[in-house]
């Protein structure tokens, strides 16, 4: 249940709005605070940034989790205060612990701090990500992040490097590596058949979270 209720909340709604990013993150605010339990838990200043950023943590956090079969996510995530700019078009961040802007223009978010990773990768564990459809219905994605997993794909697939490393160095059983081998085929699979539907806007990067200005970028779905 709080794993579906968990994708009600502003970032995981806007993350399914197919509206450019900032109004997709507006608009997950909105949906948000007309659910009496969301509303209670987001706070009367979050700013369009600030989801915008969560819905970049967690898009990673769910794709994560998906491949790694993480059982007990949802109320093991906490998160710190950070300041976040961009330097030459690059993204930098240093701790908020003091009021102090340390760039022009940084932007002080709350950022992503995961605790209690032990429920995963065992085929015992239940993948939620993955029962409860969390990859299901996304409109934006990094277009890095789609980069990465189709790499991965294809080395898991060729039993490359990253495969080899991860038979050979993690202490997995072959009946847990064979899952993983599974569940980075589905991810691929989903990924890939939802870029070629035309679904995703390529629009969510620290950049384009930082940048209002950056629009959506072309990405080649293979």
């Amino acid at each position: 249940g709080q794993n579906r209720d968990f994708q009600q909340t502003a970032p995981v709604l806007a993350l399914r709005n197919p509206a450019e990013l900032s109004s997709a993150a507006a608009a997950g605010i909105t949906a948000a605070r007309g659910d009496p339990a969301m509303a209670d838990a987001l706070a009367v200043d979050t700013s369009t940034t600030q989801v915008a950023w969560w819905m970049l943590e967690l898009l990673d956090l769910v794709v994560l989790d998906y491949l790694l079969g993480q059982q007990d996510r949802v109320g093991n995530i906490d998160y710190q205060w950070r300041w976040l700019w961009l330097e030459n078009g690059e993204p930098r961040s240093a701790t908020a612990a003091n009021g102090s802007r340390p760039a022009p223009g940084a932007v002080r978010l709350q950022t992503t701090w995961l605790n209690d990773n032990d429920a995963g990768v065992r085929v015992g564990y239940a993948n939620y990500a993955r029962s409860t459809g969390m990859l299901k219905d996304l409109r934006h994605f990094n277009p890095d992040l789609y980069s990465r997993l189709k790499s991965l794909a294809r080395d898991v697939a060729d039993q490359g490097p990253v495969y080899r490393a991860l038979a050979d160095h993690y202490q997995m059983t072959g009946r847990d590596l064979a899952a993983l081998t599974t569940r980075v085929a589905e991810v691929d699979s989903i990924i890939t058949a939802d870029c070629k539907a035309g679904r995703y806007r390529f629009d969510l990067s620290p950049l384009h979270v930082l940048d209002g200005t950056q629009g959506a970028v072309d990405v080649d779905c293979d």
